[in-house]
């Protein structure tokens, strides 16, 4: 796959679900030189609709779509410049050979010719773009809408009718389905190396639900969610307002770009989660589940390096991707899409 060629955004979201395609992606690329560059815009697709994963009876209520994707443009601005200087001199990052990168561009067609959210990573906040944040904030299940009857999803992950469990092993709705209970993975960890538990999705749906409608999703947790508790550190206990089958997938199942991302509290707690733009790379800001972290952004490019202590290899969940860097640039026209 050469870089002139003109990239799916449907490949890149698939590659994005499925952490153990990415080998593939590695494999289509040319090999030349690690120095960051350019490559072909990524065109967003309507997504197809998505299957009910909830095992509800025929006559269970239908539950309202989602709300909210992006959060109201009223929300207060970030405290942080979001066309700050980059604070990392991108000659001292580490050399990757162009096979093992994987680059994108055009992250959806919000971001034409640069990036505005250099400084800017709080996945709620109005303004940022799909730049990296949604491969490496773990849900707690993926849906792969393209799953077909012989390929399901990666290698070695769990998949059934395209749903993958992830951060999340399973989830049961009462039979009313106002409640439903989330298991979660043990071993999961924040890239600071905290651990990931169920205080901090409560504490994510929480601060959602008092920050509404200021936040993204804020209002829909506002509407659906009538507490959240952590009984443990791997179970997280749901009472909704009213009766939805979907709520799960709906979100907290990645899909085509949707769903509510868990924070982690030991960093958010006490922030502002109006104006806190949770970046700091000298703080090692954001932190996040993924097997990659950021180490460099600027107008024109944000780059993210493999962590090989990410927690799907150390559990024994998954292997690590094959890029080792991640690249992902604005939109440009085609003519410079080309050069």
């Amino acid at each position: 796959m050469s870089s002139k060629r003109r990239v799916s955004r449907r490949f890149v979201i698939q590659s994005m679900v499925g952490i153990g395609a990415a080998s593939l992606l590695a494999a289509c690329a040319p090999a030349t030189p690690a120095a960051p560059t350019q490559a072909p815009a990524a065109a967003p697709t309507q997504a197809p609709p998505a299957p009910t994963t909830a095992a509800a009876p025929t006559q269970a209520p239908a539950a309202a779509k989602p709300t909210t994707a992006p959060a109201p443009t009223t929300a207060p601005a970030p405290t942080t410049a979001p066309a700050a200087a980059p604070a990392v001199d991108l000659s001292t990052l580490k050399q990757v050979s162009r096979d093992k990168t994987w680059i994108s561009v055009g992250v959806g067609g919000e971001a034409p010719q640069q990036f505005s959210d250099v400084a800017m990573h709080n996945p709620f906040l109005p303004g940022i773009s799909r730049s990296g944040y949604q491969a490496v904030m773990e849900p707690l299940f993926y849906y792969n809408a393209y799953h077909t009857d012989t390929v399901c999803g990666p290698s070695g992950i769990n998949c059934k009718n395209g749903e993958m469990p992830w951060i999340g092993t399973d989830y049961k709705f009462s039979d009313d389905f106002k409640s439903v209970t989330v298991n979660l993975r043990k071993g999961v960890e924040w890239s600071d190396g905290q651990p990931f538990t169920a205080k901090d999705v409560v504490f994510t749906v929480q601060m959602l639900i008092d920050n509404a409608p200021k936040l993204g999703w804020s209002a829909d947790m506002k509407q659906w969610v009538k507490s959240v508790s952590a009984p443990d550190d791997n179970t997280v206990q749901f009472t909704l307002t009213d009766a939805n089958p979907r709520f799960i997938f709906s979100y907290f199942t990645f899909h085509q770009d949707v769903g509510v991302f868990v924070v982690p509290e030991h960093v958010f707690k006490g922030q502002n989660a109006q104006t806190f733009t949770n970046f700091d790379l000298a703080k090692g800001w954001p932190v996040v589940t993924g097997p990659y972290k950021m180490v460099y952004s600027d107008s024109q490019q944000k780059i993210w390096d493999r962590r090989d202590d990410w927690w799907g290899t150390k559990t024994g969940f998954h292997p690590l991707p094959a890029p080792e860097r991640m690249i992902f640039l604005p939109g440009y026209d085609e003519s410079k899409q080309v050069e």
